[in-house]
């Protein structure tokens, strides 16, 4: 089951609420903080849910103008210190 909006991982989400994370690679840059991780939905025959909450991990990271955005783990990574410094 996911753990949206909770601070807890499990053992396949590489992030958790909280934590800062950026998306460098493409067309733009997002810094944001991690509100919501969750599992996304896995659709089965006929548009219906066969094992709901068993895809793979969603990330919903909010940057300082409050803009909400879905990523994948492959689309962020942890924030370094230096970073955090900027």
């Amino acid at each position: 089951m996911g753990s949206i909006g909770t601070n807890q991982m499990n053992e396949e989400q590489k992030f958790k609420v909280g934590d800062r994370v950026i998306k460098d690679k493409g067309d733009y840059v997002f810094f944001g903080t991690v509100v919501s991780a969750f599992r996304k939905i896995t659709p089965g025959e006929f548009g219906c849910v066969n094992q709901p909450m068993e895809g793979p991990w969603r990330y919903v990271a909010q940057n300082r103008d409050g803009i909400l955005h879905i990523f994948s783990d492959a689309q962020i990574r942890m924030v370094t210190h230096e970073e955090m410094m900027r």
